[in-house]
């Protein structure tokens, strides 16, 4: 019971906080958890989204949709290989960078001020 609320109130904002789902749960049943187990929140997200590897594997799909009905896509995909305790683990590569352009944007980009400002985007929890 406690999980399906969990995962209602997940569906509706994935990027919701652990109190505030312990106190959806306080006020839904009158239940208060007192100690949040570990991963209920991320169980809910893989069983609604699906889990990172899965979502991964599928990015060349994606990739190949994206270039199939967006004629004119650029995309890119830099890997790194993987490393455990400084030694190589054979045959595994892990995702680095993704960049992709529609056609509109690269046909406008022509029409831009020669001014370009990167920002960054850090990735966190599991994969930093």
């Amino acid at each position: 019971m406690i999980c399906t609320s969990i995962l209602q109130v997940v569906k509706v904002d994935p990027s919701i906080k652990v109190k505030v789902i312990i106190a959806e749960i306080q006020a839904l049943h009158n239940y208060k958890l007192l100690i949040e187990r570990p991963g209920r929140k991320k169980k809910a997200i893989e069983q609604i989204y699906g889990n990172w590897e899965k979502s991964y594997d599928q990015l060349p799909q994606w990739f190949l949709v994206m270039q199939t009905f967006a004629l004119g896509t650029k995309i890119q995909m830099e890997t790194i290989p993987a490393y455990h305790e400084n030694s190589l683990i054979n045959g595994i590569r892990i995702f680095h960078r993704l960049f992709w352009a529609f056609i509109p944007c690269i046909s406008a980009f022509k029409f831009c001020k020669p001014i370009v400002q990167v920002d960054e985007t850090w990735l966190y929890d599991k994969y930093k």
